[in-house]
């Protein structure tokens, strides 16, 4: 019974996660502990839809590095390159 009401407040509002599917069914009288919410939630694999965390980056990588040596030819160790640092 629990599991059919919140299939259908989740139908109507896709973006309910835990705590507000735990606010809408207080607001119908059924008062159930987060730990259940979640956990019944997971066994209906209802997720929300909201953002996920860093859209934004791409992979895993922290920072892209563009390639200084590119074009530059290497024949020797600690050779100085074409870098601008005045060597």
């Amino acid at each position: 019974m629990l599991m059919e009401i919140m299939d259908k407040l989740f139908l109507s509002d896709p973006t309910l996660g835990v705590l507000l599917m735990q606010d809408e069914l207080a607001e119908k009288g059924l008062n159930y502990n987060v730990k259940r919410i979640c956990r019944l939630l997971r066994k209906m694999a209802i997720e929300p839809i909201y953002p996920k965390h860093n859209l934004s980056r791409l992979g895993k990588t922290k920072y892209i590095h563009s390639y200084l040596l590119l074009g530059v030819n290497i024949n020797r160790p600690n050779q100085p390159g074409s870098l601008g640092y005045g060597y």
